[in-house]
Parts: structure tokens; C-alpha cells; sequence
């Protein structure tokens, strides 16, 4: 998922880490191709979450587009970086956060690409051809949490493998 947000444009000021949840939304699952709406149960995880390290607003602005954000991507890794950075219970700073954010796409084999900048691919859309080899990667890596969740669950519940994921991380 992504997440986008339009502030003034006379906004300057934020500094330290921005947290961004989604809750309750519609997914497409990548092992299935099914659409999901959340909550699918009470039992179901149906929340992730990014952490943005950032130093001022126009960290995020896109280039000479005003009140214009970037979008934030909102997936099963940053929901494991959230939980790394948010794990000691005291919010971090935006230097932590970065390096949560990094130390998990290290472990996912995308160094140097930003896990909270790069929107994934939707390996589901034959249009997807001409995303990066990073967006290609981390779609893939998305498809393969909602894969597992296949495998061990059986019942759609990929947000529960991404939440055990994260808690043991």
C-alpha cells in the first residue's frame, strides 16, 4: 500500500520521524489475486505502518510541487521497520528510524533502496515491466509474505504473518 498527504505549502517545519498508519483498507492479495477488505476478522492484524525519518518537510515534497508530498509506501518491511524502531517504546529519531528502515532492506537484499520511497511493483500487473528492478524486487518480497500466509495460515491472513514477523524481529 502507499500513503499520501497534502499539507500547506507554507508548512516548513518537522523535524524527527513521521509515522504513517493504515488501518482497514483494500488489498489485492499477491498470492491469490483476491481483493481483501480489512478488518476480515477480530483476530486479524489490519494495521501497518511506516516510520519517515524526516529532517524538514521538503524532505518529502516532491521537486518544486508546493504542497505536494510523496508518497510513502506502507508495507509488510516497513511494518517490520516500524516495529524495530518503535521497539524500545520511546519514538525515535529520524537518524533511528532511517536506520531501521535500511538495516530491513539490507535484509531483504535492497541495499540502498529506500523501503518508504520505492512503491513496490504489483508483480499481478502485466504493466508493471517498466517498474525499477528494486520496485520488481520488493514487490516480489510483498508477494512472498502473502504467500506464506498461504502456506501457514490458509485463511488470506498476511497481516498476521507480517505482525509475528515484526514481533520476532
Amino acid at each position: 500500500g502507499s500513503f499520501s498527504l497534502t499539507v500547506p505549502s507554507a508548512q516548513t517545519t518537522l523535524a524527527g520521524p513521521a509515522l504513517v498508519q493504515v488501518t482497514n483498507g483494500t488489498f489485492v492479495d499477491e498470492a491469490t489475486g483476491a481483493t481483501a477488505t480489512g478488518p476480515l476478522g477480530a483476530a486479524i492484524n489490519t494495521t501497518l505502518r511506516a516510520v519517515v525519518a524526516v529532517d524538514y518537510f521538503d524532505d518529502l515534497r516532491v521537486p518544486g510541487g508546493g504542497g505536494t508530498i510523496i508518497p510513502v509506501a506502507v508495507t509488510a518491511l516497513t511494518e517490520m521497520a516500524t516495529s524495530r524502531a518503535l521497539g524500545s517504546g520511546v519514538a525515535p529519531t529520524a537518524g533511528e528510524a532511517h536506520s531501521a528502515n535500511g538495516h530491513v532492506a539490507s535484509l531483504f537484499g535492497l541495499q540502498g533502496t529506500s523501503i518508504t520511497g520505492t512503491i513496490p511493483s504489483d508483480i499481478l500487473d502485466a504493466n508493471s515491466d517498466s517498474d525499477t528492478d528494486a520496485q520488481k524486487q520488493y514487490g516480489l518480497i510483498n508477494a512472498g509474505f502473502s504467500q506464506l500466509a498461504q502456506v501457514l495460515e490458509g485463511d488470506n491472513d498476511t497481516l498476521d504473518v507480517v505482525a509475528t514477523a515484526a514481533s520476532d524481529f
